[in-house]
């Protein structure tokens, strides 16, 4: 079993909407994540 590096980033934009970054440090690849209200 390998180990993932992730960094989780929350950023709250104030009108409902709260957009996720993850970031694979090692592949160095990005998932990018839109919650809406």
């Amino acid at each position: 079993m390998s180990t993932e590096n992730y960094q989780l980033d929350f950023n709250d934009f104030s009108n409902g909407i709260y957009f996720i970054e993850i970031i694979n440090q090692k592949e160095k690849s990005t998932f990018k994540i839109v919650i809406s209200k």
